[in-house]
């Protein structure tokens, strides 16, 4: 079977930063859709209102507490370990998933399946590694543009090891140092064999479209942030910015599509 390589391939790694005001307590309740309490801080986080939280789970290394199970244990654990008011206290990632639309039944993914792919990833490479992680999917869901959906998933995850009393006094750097581009790579087998499995005739990469010789220009992320004042009508530079490379993106796509008809009525006629 002929593959071709298909561009939604998408792996952000991010920090979650007392320095940016940011907490993981906020950012845990913020993905799961869950009320958390934090102690640490006195803060309460309250998005039970979210409906379009398709799966979330957490997963714990070998040797965390089984307390950990719960989020908001788990959330207050993860501040009371840091005790630096600009310390960094998790990692954030947030990786694409494939866009059912327009795909038969045999080859659409159930959420059964997203939660199988994500959970076995996320085993494999973090909790394997002796991190936690909180994981969630997301529908991520244009109604009116299917097409355009994004189903996308958010990890969070432990800097620092962990034993049966708690997280240990000092972080593991090289979790990040040495395992990143890795990270991203092993992402992008993991869906490609789904896709072998589904039979479907394309892959991602998590190479650059240089790389692979693409010629469209890479969109820009826009985070929840910009998204958001988005959605109240409000453009942002990084907004306007990622439209426009999609426009640019299409008028490549389109005149290449004219090229090439026209180097095939071209050859048509000098038969």
């Amino acid at each position: 079977m002929n593959t071709r390589f298909k561009n939604f391939f998408h792996f952000n790694l991010g920090t979650i930063s007392r320095g940016r005001g940011e907490f993981v307590s906020r950012e845990i309740a913020y993905i799961t859709g869950k009320k958390i309490i934090d102690h640490y801080y006195g803060l309460i986080h309250d998005y039970s209102n979210r409906t379009d939280v398709l799966y979330s789970e957490v997963l714990l290394s070998m040797n965390a507490p089984s307390a950990f199970s719960n989020i908001e244990i788990l959330a207050n654990a993860i501040e009371e370990s840091e005790h630096r008011k600009d310390s960094r206290t998790a990692k954030t990632i947030i990786i694409a998933l494939f866009n059912n639309f327009g795909c038969s039944s045999t080859q659409s993914f159930s959420i059964d399946e997203y939660a199988r792919l994500v959970r076995e990833y996320t085993l494999e490479n973090f909790i394997n590694q002796g991190m936690c992680a909180v994981v969630v999917i997301h529908k991520g869901e244009n109604k009116d543009n299917p097409e355009k959906s994004n189903p996308h998933v958010h990890i969070v995850l432990t800097d620092r090891p962990v034993d049966e009393s708690g997280f240990c006094h000092k972080k593991n750097r090289n979790w990040i140092k040495n395992h990143v581009r890795t990270w991203r790579e092993l992402w992008a087998d993991a869906q490609n064999r789904e896709f072998e499995r589904k039979g479907l005739g394309f892959r991602v990469s998590a190479k650059s479209h240089i790389m692979l010789g693409i010629k469209k220009e890479p969109t820009k992320h826009r985070g929840k942030a910009v998204i958001a004042l988005e959605q109240r009508g409000i453009e942002t530079d990084c907004n306007i910015e990622h439209k426009q490379v999609i426009i640019l993106n299409n008028s490549k796509e389109k005149n290449e599509r004219i090229i090439a008809e026209k180097k095939r009525h071209d050859r048509e006629r000098s038969r």
